[in-house]
């Protein structure tokens, strides 16, 4: 299984001030890292530890952070509506021409 950190609620993917003094302490980056982009840094181990360690404390003012977990052979993507994300897994769609 692959875990994925997503935003439950409404709002943006961010870490609150404790989670990201947590994160940088456990990544060893030289400053908090408050947002994370792209599919690949939503597995960071040290993230997912980080939500798993601090509950609701780990998501910013307008988060509310928790990990899915995906088996292993799915290839998947995260889709969001004004900001409330969910893992799909990846599929082909076709769209009429605008």
């Amino acid at each position: 299984m692959v875990k994925v950190a997503l935003n439950k609620c409404c709002g943006e993917f961010k870490l609150s001030e404790a989670g990201a003094r947590m994160y940088s302490e456990l990544a060893r980056t030289p400053k908090p890292v408050y947002t994370f982009d792209g599919e690949v840094k939503r597995t960071d181990p040290n993230l997912l530890l980080v939500i798993e360690k601090l509950g609701k404390a780990a998501g910013g003012a307008s988060s509310a952070l928790g990990v899915v977990e995906v088996p292993d052979d799915v290839k998947w993507t995260i889709y969001d509506y004004n900001g409330a994300e969910w893992v799909a897994e990846v599929h082909r769609t076709w769209r009429a021409a605008t």
